[in-house]
Formats: structure tokens, C-alpha cells, sequence
């Protein structure tokens, strides 16, 4: 599993409600943003018309065959059509 620095930040941001998800983040893979990856987030984000620098990190990192996990699948909606992947975006 792969993911993000901000998604922490996004997990504790509603508090206790997602306390559960919280947990996940010690088993993760966390991939940082360097200045190649920032111009690849922003390319995401321009070409899907979204200011969501998290949501594009999180495009910019998933691969094909990976699924997505999300408390809120609308803040990741958008990036699949910017950067097409075989991926499964899953709400939990």
C-alpha cells in the first residue's frame, strides 16, 4: 500500500470519526513530493480541473491494479481522467 504525508493530515482533520483509518498509515508505504512528482501533481490537477493537491499526489502515485481507499471518493474522482489507470476507487 502507497500513499501520501497530507492523507494523514486529511484522516485526522474530521477527528474521532475517522479514528479506524487512522490505524492504516503504520503498514503504509508513504511517498513524498519532490520537485519531479510536484510538476507531475500539477499536471494531474490541471489536465482534471481540480485544485486538490492531495487527491492529485494520490494520482500521481496509483498504479494499475491498485485500489483506492477513500472516506470521500468525490475528492478522487477527478483524477482517473486526467491520468488513466486501472485502479478501483473504493469507498470505506
Amino acid at each position: 500500500m502507497r500513499t501520501g504525508p497530507a492523507v494523514g493530515s486529511q484522516i485526522w482533520r474530521n477527528g474521532p470519526e475517522l479514528a479506524n483509518l487512522a490505524r492504516v498509515p503504520a503498514g503504509v508505504e508513504t511517498e513524498s513530493i519532490d520537485g519531479n512528482v510536484g510538476r507531475s501533481v500539477g499536471e494531474i490537477l490541471a489536465l482534471g480541473g481540480t485544485p486538490d493537491v492531495v487527491g492529485g499526489h494520490l494520482g500521481s502515485i496509483v498504479r494499475s491494479g491498485d485500489a483506492v481507499l477513500t472516506s470521500v471518493a468525490t475528492d478522487v474522482t477527478e483524477v482517473p481522467a486526467a491520468r488513466p489507470v486501472d485502479a478501483t476507487i473504493r469507498r470505506i
